[in-house]
C-alpha cells in the first residue's frame, strides 16, 4: 500500500522530512490509524529518534527484541533535524488518540523510545509533545481508571462550585430618603468655575 511505501522511504534522508510530514497528517486523522498501524512506521522512526549509543543495556532491553536487534545491527541516533523531530512527536500524539494507536505504540517499544529521546531533546516544544504522550502509553486499564478518576473529580468540583455561596455580598439598592424641608439653595459661586470647563470639547455647547 501507499502507507507501507512511505515507511520504506523513511530511510532516505533526502526524503525523510517530507515523509514524516505525511505521517504527521495521517496520524492526526484517526480514520487513517488502521492503515498507519498496518504499515508500522515506529520501527522506522526509531532509527532516527532513538539514541542507541546513549541508552544503557537495561533500557535497551525494554525494546521489542526484533527492533533492538535491528537497531544494534544498523545503528540508530537522534537526528539533528529539529523539524523532523517535532513532526515525529506530533505523529506519536496523533496515534495516542485511539486505543488501537496506543496499543501499537506500546507493542513497538514507544515508551522507551520516548524516554531516551526526551533526555536528549533540546527543543522545548518537542519535549512538551513527548511529555504529553508518555502518560497515554501506560497500560490501558490504568489509563482508563485514571481518566475515570479525573472525570469524577471534575464532576465533584462542578457540583461544589454550584453549591458554593457567592463570596460577593448582596447589597440592597440604596434608595434616597425623601424628607420634608426646604430645598437647598443653588451655589451660584460655582457657576463661574464650571462655565468654561468643557470649552474646546467637540460636540459640547458652551
Amino acid at each position: 500500500t501507499t502507507v507501507t511505501t512511505l515507511v520504506g522511504e523513511l530511510a532516505d534522508r533526502a526524503r525523510r522530512s517530507d515523509v514524516v510530514n505525511c505521517f504527521r497528517n495521517l496520524c492526526l486523522d484517526v480514520e487513517c490509524h488502521s492503515a498507519v498501524i498496518a504499515a508500522n512506521p515506529i520501527a522506522g522512526f526509531a532509527r532516527f529518534l532513538y539514541p542507541w549509543e546513549k541508552a544503557d543495556p537495561q533500557h535497551r532491553a525494554e525494546l521489542p527484541e526484533a527492533l533492538a536487534t535491528a537497531l544494534a545491527a544498523e545503528g540508530a541516533a537522534l537526528t539533528g533535524d529539529a523539524t523532523i523531530r517535532h513532526s515525529a512527536a506530533i505523529c506519536i500524539i496523533g496515534l495516542c488518540r485511539t486505543r488501537e494507536g496506543r496499543a501499537c505504540l506500546r507493542s513497538q517499544g514507544a515508551k522507551e523510545i520516548l524516554r531516551a529521546w526526551q533526555l536528549e531533546e533540546s527543543e522545548e516544544e518537542t519535549r512538551n509533545a513527548i511529555e504529553a504522550s508518555i502518560p497515554a502509553l501506560q497500560p490501558e486499564e490504568e489509563l482508563e481508571a485514571q481518566q475515570a478518576g479525573q472525570a469524577t473529580e471534575h464532576a465533584n468540583q462542578a457540583q461544589q462550585d454550584q453549591a458554593k455561596p457567592s463570596d460577593e455580598p448582596v447589597v440592597a439598592e440604596a434608595l434616597p430618603r425623601v424628607t420634608p424641608g426646604p430645598l437647598p439653595k443653588p451655589d451660584n459661586s460655582a457657576e463661574g468655575e464650571m462655565s468654561g470647563l468643557f470649552d474646546g470639547i467637540e460636540g459640547v455647547d458652551s
